[in-house]
């Protein structure tokens, strides 16, 4: 399940259940004519910082609207939000409300075409896309400037007068099928349907909210179709709708279009929806469910049906309550839970939510240890708990939660337009509009009272306790996945001893106030920046670049580092040694980078394919604090074998289960993503699959680990970004103190350099079947540029933009090969290559390649149609300019990465994209994307040899034997 066990300032988890706010000043409310129509319109409070102007509007229909004018925005954007979900769907007829997110697109009145609107977006540089949850339907599109009124004109007309075209309805069940199939195997949602099946009958939660072919049959119940535009008009008024634009327009030209096309959205004044209480009967409580996964899995929840929190914005009591109970400090659940090797991760938060309730979970990722212990865990729980109730609801907790929401607010990154609107069009619904901008990050009155109310329904008695792990005991499965699981009347198991427990119990503590929370946030002095990154050190083995931030003015910092590590490039046990490095140093500093990542900070350490990788991320002023730290423990690590020997004694055993249990599980994965993760693994080095870093783990002990780790930093060599809110002495300082990871001594061992078959050297093309354990079938399709130059990183470019409608439109709409279908740029390194990738729940193999020869084949003679409008598009995404302080560092940081010293291959592909011809790439396109001995198809399943692929083609039998025979592009 998804959880959110921390507020909104450190979005940990990607699934964020609307939280809310505070109710400060009202801002001033005018009333404007437009047409002699009144208007609603309301100030919208903003950070400081922020130079846009906003506006609310109330239209004379109800609808909300939230208008952003921001001359900098790269592209216009809009989203429409319509407060209805897959908890609103009939219950003979669930994944309606889904099924109608997909039938909404395909035409209207005024645009009958079912492609108009997909080819106006796509063909003027845009992207769209929509989504259904359980309250929420949400649509949103982004656009070149040029293009975005008459884009909002065929938007507007979706709300208006849609078709809903009865030849579609057969194919868009199918689409809607093909979603179910594909993801079929997702645990979360395997697990999500066990909640489904032990819920109330008619509750929410009690709803199938994908559909399938059987929910949506054409004429049982009723006329699908019938019931698609009865839903439509029961649900869909303006009242229900929240619309949000971003665009580089002036309010009063927003104000305007607005008005025009969505002032006809019909608005039915329809009643209140009805809420729900909890998800399951007072009388079955407390409940226990054993699930078992698909995957190699442990985990407890501990669930709890409470009162919706959303009408109490001002005071967030579900929030405060997960963040202790999510805590990693020292002395939280989770670390106790640790210290006795019983738990490798916790979250907590809401997690299912409906109209007048939500759950609140607390799940706990078990190792083998703590699946025995279940009952010892569920009493430390409810101790925290009493712990909280008892000494932690103190005001300078709430009022430090408080302080770190306003950094948030008035400091956050800005971000993309199409994500912003996406996420301000739900909170129209939730918040008053003149918090909109501000409700998520503010905490506004701590009420004691309020806070210990919700824990009262944290009790044993109240408690639904899912167990997830692979001797489940099991009755049953579930209807629509399949899931076995069973309602269990055994106790939680044991095995602990009463002093082990009871010395855990006096471990527990709440947090101290955190040391990280910055001082100041004072901008330097930009005066002496410069344009580009500067070398400032390049000596003993470390090379340090530094830039000041002179662009975004805000109070933050990034340092990048990557340890080049020649024993990791040279082997694949060197490989694994450094992802279990990885993941045992993340165990080691979990409790300071967890505290650091409360205060805003952020720490990451991993493997890459030629060394570790760290990222430190936050506010300036206490960066190099955390910097510090991080360098203290790992120095201590790398070089005390005392020290390195307590951390396995704690961390190791664990560390290396759970990675390999990961790797394990990515066997699993559904046929695409499996494609995706060994692809490469085919043809570029230092590069291993999945599966082969799990065997070589396997086999991997303590001892053989350590020698690795220990001896693989003495040929290291590091190079250092320092970007943002600071000056060189800072920089300097933060590299001195970074270079303690590494050695002074000069060393003869040779970094291994990156490689990438060259494919312009094949006779044949190449082709690879992957096992994989699933019903459908998956097909990767990799052509691969004629050579790494720059021009060549052109063109590819361009015909990725040309090809990636058309190839969803003949594939997935018209074939109806599957729900996953698309085509990508796949860069690795500088060698250019386009991607094709389709699963297919009907499909086999063969038919999936031939129809994707078919459409290369017949591309060749429609590619240049739209020539000057898909260049056109390419090159107003390369001009873009960086919207975050956070993605200009990662701009810099790959050019230092990739020997880009220059700062400059943006702007050499610019003009190269300009230089191109519409003759030349059509020749181009016959030459490279119809020439077999540049393709490399990966395939799933292996159950039969592909003889379709004929002696164009040959057999990868051995990666690695491959990979060291064939002529490659070179890097250092």
């Amino acid at each position: 399940m998804k959880l959110n066990n921390t507020p909104n300032f450190v979005k940990t988890f990607p699934r964020l259940i609307l939280l809310v706010l505070l109710q400060i000043c009202f801002s001033t409310v005018t009333i404007a004519q437009a047409a002699s129509t009144e208007v609603r319109q309301v100030d919208v409070i903003k950070a400081q910082s922020d130079d846009r102007d906003i506006k609310y509007y109330e239209l004379p229909n109800g609808l909300k609207a939230l208008l952003i004018s921001d001359p900098s925005v790269e592209k216009s954007a809009a989203s429409m939000d319509v407060w209805v979900g897959s908890s609103d769907d009939p219950m003979d007829r669930q994944g309606l409300a889904h099924f109608l997110e997909h039938m909404l697109f395909l035409g209207t009145k005024k645009y009958p075409d079912a492609d108009e609107y997909q080819d106006f977006i796509a063909g003027h540089g845009g992207t769209h896309n929509a989504f259904t949850s359980a309250t929420h339907t949400n649509y949103f599109f982004d656009i070149k400037h040029e293009q975005f009124e008459s884009a909002l004109d065929r938007f507007a007309q979706f709300f208006i007068s849609p078709l809903f075209n009865a030849k579609y309805v057969e194919r868009e069940r199918n689409a809607v099928n093909s979603e179910y199939t594909a993801k079929y195997t997702d645990e979360y949602r395997r697990i999500r349907d066990v909640y489904r099946e032990i819920a109330l009958p008619g509750h929410p939660v009690n709803r199938f909210s994908v559909g399938n072919l059987d929910t949506l049959q054409v004429t049982k119940p009723r006329d699908l179709r019938k019931d698609l535009i009865d839903f439509y008009d029961t649900h869909y008024s303006a009242d229900r709708m929240g619309l949000v634009v971003i665009s580089n327009q002036p309010l009063a030209v927003l104000h305007d279009w607005i008005m025009e096309k969505f002032s006809s959205v019909p608005n039915r004044k329809l009643q209140g929806l009805p809420d729900f209480e909890s998800f399951i009967a007072n009388d079955k409580l407390p409940l226990t469910v054993e699930v078992k996964p698909r995957t190699e899995m442990r985990e407890i929840s501990f669930v709890f049906s409470v009162p919706s929190s959303e009408p109490y914005y001002q005071e967030k009591p579900l929030t405060y309550i997960g963040f202790f109970i999510g805590h990693e400090s020292e002395g939280s659940l989770l670390s106790v839970l640790k210290s006795l090797n019983w738990a490798t991760a916790l979250s907590a938060g809401s997690s299912l939510a409906w109209r007048g309730g939500e759950a609140f979970s607390v799940t706990i990722n078990l190792t083998e240890i703590g699946l025995q212990n279940t009952a010892a865990i569920e009493q430390l729980l409810f101790d925290y708990i009493d712990k909280l109730k008892s000494h932690g609801l103190e005001k300078w907790r709430y009022d430090e939660i408080h302080q770190l929401g306003e950094m948030a607010f008035e400091y956050g990154d800005k971000q993309n337009p199409m994500n912003e609107v996406m996420g301000l069009s739900s909170g129209l619904h939730v918040y008053p509009p003149e918090l909109v901008l501000k409700a998520p990050n503010l905490y506004a009155k701590f009420d004691k009272k309020l806070i210990q109310q919700f824990l009262g329904h944290l009790t044993p008695e109240q408690c639904v306790r899912v167990l997830v792990h692979d001797k489940a005991n099991i009755t049953t499965e579930t209807q629509y996945y399949q899931t076995p699981y069973g309602i269990s009347n055994q106790k939680l198991p044991s095995k602990v001893e009463k002093a082990v427990l009871l010395e855990a119990e006096q471990k527990l503590a709440l947090p101290e106030k955190n040391r990280f929370i910055p001082g100041t946030f004072a901008i330097v002095d930009t005066t002496a920046a410069t344009e580009k990154p500067q070398e400032l050190l390049h000596k003993n083995n470390v090379s340090l670049w530094f830039k000041t931030d002179d662009k975004f003015n805000v109070p933050k910092g990034y340092v990048n580092v990557r340890l080049f590590l020649p024993e990791v490039a040279e082997s694949v046990e060197g490989a694994a040694a450094a992802r279990l490095y990885a993941s045992v140093t993340k165990e080691l500093l979990n409790e300071t980078s967890y505290s650091a990542a409360m205060a805003g900070l952020g720490f990451d350490i991993n493997a890459s394919s030629r060394g570790i990788d760290l990222s430190f991320t936050g506010y300036s002023d206490s960066l190099g604090q955390l910097v510090k730290a991080v360098v203290n423990d790992l120095g201590k690590y790398n070089s005390n074998e005392k020290f390195r020997n307590g951390v396995h004694d704690r961390f190791f055993d664990d560390a290396s289960n759970e990675l390999l249990r990961r790797y394990k599980n990515m066997s699993l994965d559904t046929p695409y993503r499996k494609l995706l993760k060994n692809l490469p693994a085919q043809i570029f080095s230092p590069y291993w699959a999945p599966q082969t870093l799990a065997s070589t783990l396997e086999n991997m002990g303590r001892d053989e680990y350590q020698r690795i780790a220990v001896s693989m930093f003495d040929s290291a060599q590091m190079e250092v970004l320092v970007f943002g809110n600071y000056e060189r002495k800072s920089a300097l300082r933060m590299g001195k103190q970074l270079s303690k990871l590494v050695s002074r001594k000069k060393t003869g061992r040779a970094m291994v350099d990156n490689r990438v078959v060259n494919f312009s050297k094949n006779k044949n093309g190449l082709w690879k079947l992957l096992p994989v354990e699933h019903s459908d079938a998956g097909v990767a399709y990799y052509i691969q540029g004629s050579d790494d130059s720059i021009a060549e990183n052109a063109r590819m470019l361009v015909l990725q933009q040309m090809l990636a409608t058309p190839f969803y439109t003949t594939l997935r709409t018209e074939k109806q090969l599957g729900y996953v279908v698309f085509t990508s740029g796949y860069p690795i390194r500088e060698v250019p290559a386009i991607i094709a990738v389709v699963q297919s729940p009907a499909a086999s193999t063969e038919v999936i390649v031939k129809e994707i020869d078919k459409f290369f084949e017949t591309q060749s003679e429609r590619v240049l149609e739209n020539f000057d409008r898909d260049k056109a598009a390419v090159l107003a995404l390369l001009r873009e300019d960086a919207k975050s302080q956070n993605e200009l560092a990662s701009d810099f940081w790959q050019s230092i990465i990739s020997d880009d010293f220059k700062f400059d291959r943006k702007q050499r592909l610019i003009a190269a994209v300009e230089l191109l011809t519409g003759k030349e790439l059509g020749d181009y396109y016959k030459k490279q994307l119809l020439n077999p001995k540049m393709r490399l198809i990966v395939a799933t399943p292996p159950d039969q040899e592909p003889k379709f692929l004929n002696e164009s083609y040959k057999k990868i039998e051995n990666t690695q034997t491959f990979k060291s025979a064939a002529p490659t592009y070179n890097y250092p």
